[in-house]
């Protein structure tokens, strides 16, 4: 959906706003200190004091007797925010990565959330903004009163229309979706991606590099430019047979389904269903078609 652009020009805008930014990539933490809420903490502390150019002072507020959670709203609150004559952003990226380890997941993130009910009480919290960049590829069942994510604003990127595909391949530069004839291409390129946003970028980047959208609508299979999306998508599929079994039951109906809610979240989550009330259907031909030959194939094989 466009996740890391979205959020380097919110922290762009930020900056420009006076605030000071600590950007932090779960992708950077070893697997040792994903693996377990101490080492991640002060992974966390330690990374975050760097990037406000603040000697790390862990020694002094880390204690043992009252665990790490608690030593490292500490070390935020009496160090980090209280040295701060100015609101810190504190930007997560790939938050996800954290996600391969649910114990401290759910650890880490309910701190976060602990912090977002302190500032509502707390001047010295206040100044702190989170922003949080996860996919939703991953799931990690939470507590509603523990997760981070039902709170604040909530924004849904929904698919682009014709009117915008349009706007963004002038973007590119594409001159030629001007001309009428070339319409009806655009058309079903709208239809192939269902507008998802991440389908029509990489099909109008594409295309800018040379080529004609008549001649990418005919290859749009494993071997196309969303070959690696594609395996990507059925890898995770595969890693859980029942979410699998659904999106196969959603693919094979022609009309909208209704699915276990809790795997249509998390069809949902990966951008594979359109929700439409409690009923359900593929997001776009592309998916549909992919998928459905991939089940045609096993039952030749079988």
């Amino acid at each position: 959906m466009g996740k890391s652009s979205l959020l380097n020009r919110v922290l762009a805008h930020a900056e420009g706003r006076g605030c000071q930014i600590v950007h932090l990539d779960f992708q950077e933490a070893d697997e040792l200190t994903l693996n377990a809420l101490n080492p991640l903490l002060r992974w966390f502390c330690v990374n975050a004091s760097c990037k406000l150019q603040m000697p790390p002072r862990l020694s002094q507020y880390w204690d043992e007797a009252v665990g790490s959670r608690v030593s490292c709203s500490l070390y935020w609150q009496g160090y980090l925010l209280n040295q701060s004559d100015r609101p810190i952003v504190l930007a997560l990226s790939h938050l996800d990565w954290l996600f391969e380890y649910p114990r401290v997941a759910r650890e880490f993130l309910s701190l976060l959330r602990s912090w977002h009910e302190k500032a509502k009480q707390s001047d010295g919290w206040r100044k702190l903004r989170l922003i949080v960049d996860y996919s939703t590829d991953a799931y990690v069942p939470l507590d509603v009163t523990q997760s981070p994510f039902n709170v604040g604003l909530s924004l849904r990127l929904p698919p682009f229309n014709l009117e915008q595909i349009h706007a963004l391949a002038q973007r590119y530069e594409l001159n030629w979706v001007n001309s009428e004839a070339e319409q009806s291409h655009l058309v079903a390129l709208q239809q192939l991606t269902g507008g998802l946003p991440y389908l029509v970028n990489l099909a109008l980047y594409q295309l800018r590099r040379g080529g004609s959208l008549e001649d990418f609508l005919q290859h749009t299979s494993e071997q196309g430019i969303y070959g690696d999306h594609l395996r990507r998508l059925l890898n995770v599929l595969q890693m859980q047979p029942n979410l699998e079994n659904a999106f196969n039951q959603v693919i094979a109906a022609e009309d909208a389904i209704h699915i276990e809610p809790t795997l249509a979240y998390r069809l949902d989550g990966l951008g594979l269903i359109t929700m439409q009330n409690d009923r359900v259907s593929a997001s776009c031909d592309l998916y549909r078609h992919y998928f459905r030959e991939l089940i045609s194939i096993e039952k030749t094989g079988a």
